[in-house]
Parts: C-alpha cells; sequence; structure tokens
C-alpha cells in the first residue's frame, strides 16, 4: 500500500521530491479522487489550468493512467494515490470531498458523488446526495449499492428524512 515505508520513501524521494511546490499540491489536492478529469480538479483545486498540468504529468509519466482515447478522464496509480493522501490532514480531505461531490452531483455523476459526500463527513450533504442518487439506484435494480449508502448514513438521518426512510423500507421488503 501507499503508507508502506519502502513505497513512501521511494515515492517521497524520487518521485515527489522532483515536481514543484505548484505540482505537489495539485496531486495532494487531487489525490482524494478515483478518476479525475480537468474541469474537475479545477473545481477542487481552484485552478484553471488543470488540463495542462494533467497533459504534463502525463508526458512525465507521473503515474498518471488515462482512462479513455480522448484523454479526458485519468487515474492516478493506486499506490501512488495512496502515498499522496497520506500527505492530507482529515479535515482537508473532508474539505477536498466536500467540493468533489458538489461538482459531480452538478455534472450527473450521482454515484461518484455519493461516495464522496459520504467521505466528507458533512451529513446533511451526504443525505442530500443520497436522496438524490436513490431513486436511480433503485429504478436500476442496484439494491445492494442503495443499501450500502443508506448503511453508511447513521440511523437518526435515514429515519429523519421520509424518503430517505421509504427506500430503507422497501429494501428491508425486498
Amino acid at each position: 500500500g501507499g503508507s508502506h515505508r519502502h513505497v513512501i520513501d521511494y515515492l517521497a524521494e524520487e518521485v515527489r521530491a522532483q515536481q514543484s511546490d505548484e505540482i505537489r499540491n495539485f496531486l495532494r489536492q487531487t489525490s482524494i479522487l478515483d478518476r479525475l478529469t480537468a474541469p474537475l480538479c479545477d473545481a477542487l483545486t481552484g485552478r484553471q489550468d488543470s488540463q495542462v498540468l494533467l497533459k504534463q504529468l502525463e508526458q512525465a509519466n507521473l503515474f498518471l493512467v488515462p482512462l479513455d482515447d480522448q484523454r479526458q478522464w485519468y487515474r492516478y496509480h493506486h499506490l501512488f494515490a495512496d502515498f499522496l493522501r497520506t500527505e492530507l490532514d482529515a479535515e482537508t480531505q473532508a474539505a477536498l470531498h466536500a467540493r468533489a461531490a458538489r461538482w459531480l452531483v452538478a455534472h450527473g455523476l450521482l454515484p461518484e458523488a455519493v461516495k464522496h459526500a459520504l467521505a466528507s463527513g458533512d451529513l446533511d450533504l451526504a443525505a442530500e446526495v443520497v436522496t438524490l442518487a436513490s431513486a436511480e439506484a433503485f429504478r436500476s435494480g442496484a439494491l445492494a449499492t442503495l443499501q450500502g449508502w443508506l448503511d453508511a448514513l447513521p440511523d437518526a438521518v435515514v429515519q429523519g428524512d421520509s424518503e430517505l426512510a421509504t427506500y430503507q423500507g422497501y429494501l428491508l421488503f425486498f
């Protein structure tokens, strides 16, 4: 994993140390994402040049893997992302997850938004995003996914929201 001593030593000495502060900050902030695209990175980091940075990272072979032929979506190598996340404190990670969740909701990527909303620790945001994503998950038969989302929320939050409580009732019925 990215927290193993030898992996950390290599990544810190051979990879991270070779990068500018600007690149290091970008890498750390975007490491919370399972997959990234320039507009999402811009929203997360407050930058306007993420596309340029992503191209630089890809050309430098810096553990960035393209996920499509158009080079719009990428992901970091899992060990590299794990390592980068070890450099973020919990408060910073929570804020980044909340920003990612909001961007993903605005762009209709609700299942991914749920993951980030739950990771943010903001129960109001998490309940809102789970509510938004629940109807599609239920319609598409992703009942185990929906149950996992509801289980991740405290019982009081689910029971205090009529829509979430209704989905929980349906799931219990099935």
